[in-house]
């Protein structure tokens, strides 16, 4: 049998370093690429965490947003109940020197023997309530307030006899127009005098 002899080694030589190289190219690649990809899904996955959490910053600033609007609306109407509040003051205080003046000439109007236990203003009507001893009274009541100039045709309403309190005792509703005459100051001054007495 004859022996063979390979006559050129050096080609066996490259061709195994050849294939050195390329396992080799083939190893780097795949850990260039592993590398590749880890850093890619490290990236996306802290892209991911800093949308989050300025999804978390937006929704806190909604939330406070909203419970500011709905404060907001709160105050709102508390502003307008106040206000409303202001105005009916306003009102009553505007009306009230000419109540108590209306209230004084019904007291001066009225006798010993007669006694208001109401009296309502409104909407320009006065409402009054009273027990009196005597029919005579209630008659000299109204006679009182008709030639008063801010009772305008005092009307009696009803009349109920009241036994359990005396034997000619009566309770009686008087209702009356007020006319727009406002007291001038002269008599307001006078009347809170008289009451401050």
């Amino acid at each position: 049998m004859a022996l063979q002899f390979n006559l050129l080694p050096w080609r066996e030589q490259r061709r195994r370093a050849k294939i050195r190289r390329n396992k080799l190219t083939l190893l780097l690649l795949s850990a260039l690429g592993f590398t590749l990809g880890g850093m890619t899904w490290g990236w996306e996955k802290l892209t991911l965490a800093d949308y989050q959490t300025a999804l978390s910053i937006l929704e806190d600033n909604n939330r406070q947003i909203t419970s500011q609007l709905n404060q907001k609306k709160q105050l709102d109407t508390l502003k307008i109940k106040l206000n409303n509040q202001i105005t009916t003051i306003n009102n009553l205080q505007k009306r009230q020197p000419f109540a108590l003046y209306l209230l004084e000439n019904l007291s001066q109007a009225s006798t010993g023997n007669l006694y208001l236990s109401h009296f309502n203003l409104n909407a320009g009507q006065v409402e009054i309530q009273g027990i009196a001893k005597t029919d005579r009274d209630i008659a000299q009541l109204i006679t009182k307030l008709q030639t008063s100039r801010h009772y305008q045709t005092p009307h009696l309403v009803n009349i109920i006899s009241r036994p359990n309190l005396g034997k000619a005792v009566k309770q009686f509703t008087i209702t009356s127009q007020t006319t727009a005459i406002q007291p001038n100051l002269k008599e307001i001054s006078s009347l809170q005098e008289q009451t401050s007495l």
